[in-house]
This record gives C-alpha cells, structure tokens and sequence, in this order.
C-alpha cells in the first residue's frame, strides 16, 4: 500500500521514480521511499524524522547520497520482491560501480 501512495505522490512507477533517468534520483524522492518501506513498522516515522536521521548519517558517520542510493535504497527494493534473484543479483554488481565514485 505503501508504494502507491508514492507512486501516486510522485505520478510514475516505484522502478521508474528509482532508476534515476541521467543519475540517481534525487534525495527527497530516496527518502520518501524509505519512509514509505518504514512505515508498517514504525508508524510514526514522519519524513521530517526520515530527513533528521539522514543528516545525522551524514555528519556523524560520513554518508552521502550516492551510498544511500547504492547501500540502503536499492537493496531495500531488491529484498522487497521487486526484482527476481537474477534481477537482484545483476542489479546489485551494477552498484559496486557507484561505490567507486564516493
């Protein structure tokens, strides 16, 4: 349920909105996901806390767009059944590019 409010939010699929056309989407959008996949376990989570909690990431152990996209946004959807095993596998080597750029 969850997905589509944010693909309703955003007016195109979960896949699409990731993939990132020239790059990798931009961090509003991976942070509405996150809240979006936290959400049946932690119901209060607002996005405000969502982006509280990046800040925090960022500052306090060196993270930064690119890693959130390849290290918890993308894995996230790869455990969450939007991609077969093959899928996931393929799609998961692909990231290791994006780690060469940090």
């Amino acid at each position: 349920g969850m997905i589509d409010k944010v693909e309703s939010k955003y007016r195109q699929n979960i896949m699409t909105l990731m993939a990132g056309g020239d790059g990798i989407p931009p961090l509003s959008q991976m942070l509405t996901v996150l809240q979006a996949a936290a959400a049946p376990w932690e119901h209060d989570l607002s996005y405000a806390k969502i982006q509280a909690l990046y800040d925090k990431w960022t500052e306090e152990e060196g993270g930064n767009q690119i890693t959130l996209y390849s290290e918890v946004v993308m894995p996230t959807l790869a455990v969450s059944g939007f991609f077969t095993d093959a899928q996931a596998a393929s799609m998961m080597e692909g990231m290791k590019d994006l780690d060469s750029l940090v």
